[in-house]
């Protein structure tokens, strides 16, 4: 596996690994990720592959700001109230899909991030597409938060790995569900319930 340190040389070069279909173990604000070009399944496949998940289940993916998840996702009021609030940041949105791909879309939902970090967001203006947005563990092991915490295993599965250091908040996103019809938080992380509650209020 190659090592790169988190700058814009090392973001020009994983936008040319994503564009030949490898994926990538980048840093995120929450944890360390594993991303792929959304739009080529071939490279999503080796994703969960390498993570051993269930194909059956969702990854997120992250996108560079709002306007670019609306043009992938419907916004209902109160994901535009926590958007305008938390994004950029540690929160992944469910909301219903406008688009149709492969283990990003299921059930008509599909997961939206904007990370809050200088390296994810130089990467994804560079490589101009969204791309996965799922933690770089082995399927219900830890998730990373600094590259000593990344499986070994992932080593002999993804060609480049980019160190950011320790991660600002050192826990997942929150991921709250929002579908026109109620709010749902699915998972409490960096972003407290009460957080969340504050914000709709």
């Amino acid at each position: 596996m190659k090592i790169l340190s988190a700058n814009v040389e090392a973001a020009i070069e994983c936008a040319k690994y994503l564009a030949d279909g490898e994926p990538v173990i980048y840093p995120t604000e929450t944890v360390y990720g594993l991303g792929a070009d959304v739009t080529n399944k071939n490279a999503v496949d080796r994703i969960f592959s390498a993570k051993g998940r269930d194909s059956t289940k969702a990854v997120s993916i992250a996108v560079a700001n709002v306007a670019q998840a609306k043009e992938l996702a419907e916004f209902d009021p109160v994901a535009e109230k926590l958007a305008e609030k938390f994004l950029p940041g540690p929160l992944t949105l469910i909301l219903k899909s406008k688009i149709d791909l492969p283990n990003v879309v299921v059930d008509g939902k599909i997961g939206i991030r904007i990370p809050e970090n200088d390296f994810v967001q130089k990467l994804i203006r560079i490589f101009r597409r969204p791309i996965i947005s799922t933690s770089a563990n082995l399927s219900g092991k830890k998730e990373p938060t600094n590259i000593s915490e990344v499986d070994e295993k992932l080593f002999d599965r993804i060609k480049v790995l980019v160190d950011g250091g320790q991660t600002k908040y050192r826990k997942s996103s929150t991921v709250v569900e929002s579908l026109g019809a109620g709010m749902r938080i699915l998972r409490e992380g960096a972003i407290s319930k009460q957080q969340i509650e504050d914000a709709l209020k």
